[in-house]
């Protein structure tokens, strides 16, 4: 990895706020204790108010990696073990039904109680669920983009920001309503096993999702604003999306992230400043972590998928994933084991536990565009080129 500035980072990055492009950014450089901050642009374009290193973020995804921690400290604990089934911990979701085939064409309506209702070939679990299983995406649940099913979540309400529009029980009956993608362990569907994990840790533990990450992450590491609501509205970021006339505002300061949502998501929804999470990777990459240990750390960012299991990812063509982060195979841009994920609200972060240098670069443009976003690839190209 190439030594940088601050300066360095800014001058390659600041051309796409000067163009327009990119509100604002604040990337992060940090090995050994030696942290580099650059920041540049707006954190809200309406009111002129400049980035800086206090700005809190959007996590987006980037809370699922936070969640993996928490199951594997449960794990430390006793609480669960990795061959735990989601039946004994969640009964309610004991018997799905499983599609025959994972891109079967069908049409889901709404009763009028608002549940779910279609008609497609579907079969009984081969094998119960497991929290491995969870933590790797192979559970079944989830979709593939472009199929029936993936309509059926649409149609359902169950989308990304179902934890401002429903309970966690009505989330429960929702999923339970839906038929699995594949059979357990059978292929590997984004999002929804975390949401599932996180009802399930919560009863292995006792302990509501919100208090987790408060007693078993945020405190430990002594952070300030890692938190499910914007904390500070001085230091409050507005999300926007890409369009051809430049930025459009999405969500304002005071939007979604100012208030508390109906129930705390293990996959969505926390919040801090780019500093506080490259911190969070950093005890996760050192060889003494406080949040985990050494070997939990370690299994976290080990490849878990085969080759099969493979075939329907969409994340870098150049990756692996382990539990809720992704990990490179050093045939990218990224070195080979660096670990790490994104978030939709324009935020990715990762860390290279074989150097003990982790990098992020936190935007608040939507990653939802066809649009090209290259501030990300110039970060990673002037770090490692």
């Amino acid at each position: 990895m190439n030594i940088v500035s601050s300066r360095q980072i800014y001058e390659r990055l600041i051309p796409h706020v000067d163009s327009g492009e990119l509100p604002g950014f604040c990337a992060v450089v940090s090995n050994n204790g030696h942290t580099v901050v650059a920041s540049g642009g707006y954190s809200d374009l309406e009111l002129k108010k400049t980035m800086d290193a206090e700005s809190l973020f959007r996590l987006a995804s980037l809370t699922k990696p936070l969640t993996a921690v928490l199951t594997l400290q449960a794990v430390e604990m006793g609480d669960i073990t990795l061959d735990t089934e989601l039946a004994e911990l969640v009964p309610e979701l004991a018997n799905p039904r499983v599609l025959t085939n994972p891109r079967a064409r069908f049409q889901t309506t709404l009763d009028s109680t608002g549940n779910p209702r279609y008609e497609v070939e579907t079969e009984a679990l081969k094998r119960p669920i497991t929290v491995y299983d969870l933590l790797t995406m192979t559970s079944g649940y989830g979709f593939w983009v472009g199929t029936s099913l993936a309509a059926a979540y649409k149609t359902a309400n169950i989308n990304f920001g179902i934890q401002h529009h429903y309970s966690r029980a009505d989330f429960i009956r929702l999923i339970g309503q839906m038929p699995l993608c594949f059979q357990p362990g059978d292929g590997w569907a984004y999002n929804w096993s975390v949401e599932v994990l996180g009802v399930a840790l919560q009863r292995a533990t006792g302990i509501p999702m919100e208090t987790l990450m408060e007693e078993r992450i945020r405190r430990p590491l002594g952070l300030k604003n890692l938190s499910y609501t914007m904390n500070s509205l001085a230091h409050a970021t507005s999300m926007y999306k890409a369009s051809p006339s430049g930025p459009v505002l999405l969500d304002p300061r005071e939007g979604d992230y100012s208030r508390e949502p109906k129930y705390y998501s293990a996959r969505t929804g926390l919040v801090t400043t780019a500093p506080e999470y490259l911190r969070i990777l950093d005890d996760l990459s050192s060889e003494d972590p406080i949040l985990l240990s050494p070997e939990s750390a370690e299994l976290m960012r080990t490849p878990a998928l085969n080759e099969h299991q493979l075939k329907n990812k969409f994340f870098e063509p150049n990756a692996n994933f382990g539990m809720f982060v992704q990990v490179a195979d050093g045939t990218g841009v990224l070195p080979e084991g660096s670990y790490g994920w994104s978030g939709i609200s324009g935020v990715k972060a990762y860390s290279d536990p074989h150097t003990g240098t982790s990098f992020g670069l936190f935007t608040q443009m939507s990653t939802i565009t066809t649009r090209p976003q290259p501030w990300f690839n110039d970060f990673w190209h002037l770090l490692f080129d």
